[in-house]
């Protein structure tokens, strides 16, 4: 289950409804639980309201399951962040809506009367703008109990995805082909000339009146398998043991080679742009995992 599902989730508060006074309605609630976590009760129309707001359907099992995850979700972030003095103030949140308002060019009454036309709350949307840098300060201290700083869980992002950042492997060979009754004398004569210092190409002209062919780039999934075994542990200028083909021995000298492994210093301002974005994500989400498995949570 992963938080943030919904692009804006909102928590409307609600208590149970008081009991009918009347004792032939004195066993009927109004609003049922959904769900309780740790003894805090998520009410029906908690879920109902959150389904109208998505504009989800509240006959649809899926969308109700999703909503009230969400709900639990938020309930542990909030009650996390409490607990570890996170609160955010007047202050940060008035900081917070004039740069949404800047960025919208609108004024704060021009936002309100675009948020009624929408049909929706400015005291919702405020609680909305709170909870986001509530979670945003949350993360920071989930962080900072996590790693010792956050280079190391950057960098432990980038391990994680080190995929991700893997450039594909390319290489650059000079292919000789020799053929003939003569070939594996041929061969073993090219070797021998190559490893007291001649080029391949000097030891194949000698040896056979012919060059080896530059392949040009060729990324290592497009070479046969016995080829790309024989190249992938070789170094730029030596040559490859002799490989049999029917009737035919190849030779192959890498000439340049790229790609494969990169460096977290190759890539470090794009493994930390990802980390804001998805890392933090990846952080949060692990938590809330660890933390519902914690948690009471009874579902009704």
């Amino acid at each position: 289950m992963k938080l943030g599902f919904f692009k804006r989730t909102t928590l409307i508060v609600a208590a149970l409804a008081a009991l009918f006074a009347t004792p032939a309605f004195s066993s009927h609630i109004v609003d049922s639980i959904a769900a309780t976590v740790d003894g805090h009760v998520i009410t029906s129309s908690e879920v109902e309201k959150l389904i109208k707001v998505k504009n989800g359907d509240p006959n649809s099992p899926a969308h109700r399951e999703m909503a009230l995850n969400s709900l639990i979700d938020r309930y542990l972030l909030e009650a996390e962040a409490k607990q570890r003095g996170i609160m955010v103030s007047d202050a940060r949140l008035d900081e917070a809506v004039g740069t949404v308002t800047s960025r919208l060019s609108l004024t704060v009454g021009q936002l309100k009367d675009e948020l009624t036309k929408r049909g929706e709350s400015w005291d919702e949307y405020l609680k909305e703008i709170r909870y986001q840098i509530l979670i945003q300060d949350l993360i920071q201290s989930l962080l900072k109990s996590e790693y010792s700083s956050t280079e190391v869980a950057v960098r432990e992002f980038f391990i994680r995805h080190r995929d991700q950042y893997t450039k594909d492997k390319w290489v650059k060979l000079n292919h000789l082909t020799i053929s003939g009754d003569e070939r594996s004398q041929s061969s073993e004569k090219i070797i021998d000339l190559v490893s007291k210092g001649a080029t391949l190409t000097s030891a194949a002209l000698d040896t056979l009146g012919e060059p080896p062919v530059d392949t040009g780039m060729m990324h290592f999934d497009d070479l046969a398998p016995m080829v790309a075994d024989a190249v992938e542990p070789l170094s730029n200028g030596e040559l490859s043991a002799p490989i049999p083909l029917g009737e035919t021995i190849h030779l192959f000298e890498v000439i340049e080679r790229g790609g494969g492994n990169t460096s977290y210093e190759e890539v470090a301002d794009s493994v930390r742009r990802d980390f804001e974005r998805e890392g933090v994500q990846e952080v949060l989400k692990e938590w809330l995992e660890a933390r519902r498995d914690d948690a009471q949570i009874e579902l009704r």
